[in-house]
């Protein structure tokens, strides 16, 4: 029988010739970033280090800009529910006596909303608060501009104004006047102000969109299987003629193979005999 450490080492210098092939290929970059994270796992890196990894492999194939963005990634409204940055306030001015100037900013928004929460805390309720003038200022392409809206009304717990931007600003900043009534003790009233955030996407248009989808998938998923069948999708493309093999999974079951041989049961010790044999007859074909 092939001794382990031969099979792991036979494995291993399969890898090479296919990644030696690639010297002048155009898309050396996309299978390099894979090799590279199947080199990490068939190592035994731990899930920090191959996601570290990956992370890595995408910051550089979106196009970094010296002011902290990309050349390849739109910021765009989310399908569904979008990230919302909020800022708490306990409401102290009473109605008709003064206002609580309440400030907050975040970035990326495409709406801001003045919320009065139905509770305080998980077991309190929230009371309602009086919300005047909303002013709010956003940048879009490096010019600031400023709005102003009037609410002038009480807002009940559970309740909200939004306002959208038109856009997509790069930051913004909102100023609320705020107050409560005098039938509630200090701290009884709490009102928000909420930022609706967009979100990442990768533009199709990058050359390396592909590479980068297939990142994301092995990012999601653990499984040896989908590396190798990222890896063997790109292979296959590259070079038609080229026998695939999926070093990951084989190397993975090896590795289990070896661990049931060291059992002390019989049954295990077969279960890792028949694995073995079938990590080599794949090797074989």
């Amino acid at each position: 029988m092939l001794d382990m450490r031969n099979l792991v080492f036979v494995l291993l210098l399969l890898i090479a010739p296919a990644a030696a092939a690639l010297d002048d290929c155009s898309e050396v970059e996309a299978l390099d970033a894979l090799y590279g994270i199947r080199d990490l796992v068939i190592r035994g890196a731990g899930s920090y280090a191959i996601t570290s990894a990956i992370e890595e492999s995408l910051n550089g194939l979106r196009g970094p800009l010296p002011d902290g963005s990309y050349r390849w990634v739109n910021w765009v409204k989310p399908s569904g529910s979008p990230p919302i940055v909020k800022h708490g306030h306990t409401v102290s001015a009473v109605h008709g006596s003064g206002t609580d100037s309440v400030e907050a900013s975040a970035g990326k928004p495409f709406a801001v909303a003045v919320v009065v929460p139905k509770k305080r805390s998980l077991f309190s309720g929230n009371n309602p608060s009086w919300v005047g003038e909303v002013e709010i200022q956003f940048t879009l392409d490096g010019r600031q501009r400023t709005r102003t809206e009037s609410i002038n009304a009480w807002l009940n717990p559970g309740t909200s104004r939004t306002f959208d931007l038109g856009t997509i600003a790069d930051d913004a900043r909102v100023r609320i006047e705020a107050a409560t009534s005098a039938q509630y003790t200090e701290g009884e009233a709490l009102v928000e102000i909420h930022f609706k955030q967009a979100v990442e996407q990768d533009d199709p248009d990058n050359p390396q969109y592909e590479t980068i989808r297939s990142l994301q998938r092995i990012r999601s998923s653990s499984s040896p299987e989908v590396l190798d069948a990222e890896i063997a999708k790109l292979e296959r493309r590259l070079f038609p003629s080229l026998q695939s093999y999926r070093f990951t999974f084989l190397i993975a079951k090896t590795r289990e193979a070896e661990v049931l041989l060291k059992s002390d049961k019989p049954k295990d010790q077969e279960k890792g005999k028949k694995l073995l044999k079938e990590v080599v007859d794949e090797v074989k074909e």
